[in-house]
């Protein structure tokens, strides 16, 4: 049973994105490796790790800043910018940090208005 999000119908396969999922032609052999593990198929599709398709997904396709706050713990902001980023430019901005811990805000975007997170 494939977990919610993902589906095979024939040889056309689904699985969650930013903006809601993606779906493919597979061959036979890439739907086999689908069918065996399809979070995984899903992370090397977008050139990511299962670890960081799993953040990618989960923080809406926003970066978290990078840095630590004093208590040692990663700042749950994010790096100023879009949200629901794709792979690749959601890969890039890895190792950024918010505007609170030295990162740019975004065009048109005030200091203040760039995280709404907790330090």
């Amino acid at each position: 049973m494939l977990p919610h999000g993902y589906y095979v119908g024939g040889t056309l396969v689904g699985f969650p994105a930013q903006g809601g999922g993606r779906e493919c032609e597979l061959n036979a052999a890439q739907l086999a490796e689908f069918i065996a593990d399809p979070e995984a198929y899903a992370a090397n599709y977008f050139g990511l790790t299962r670890a960081q398709f799993r953040e990618w997904l989960e923080s809406e396709g926003r970066m978290q800043c990078s840095a630590l706050t004093t208590l040692g713990r990663r700042c749950r902001n994010f790096v100023s910018g879009r949200m629901q980023l794709d792979s690749d430019a959601w890969r890039r901005l890895e190792g950024e940090y918010c505007v609170i811990h030295g990162g740019r805000p975004a065009e048109g975007e005030s200091d203040a208005s760039s995280n709404q997170a907790a330090r």
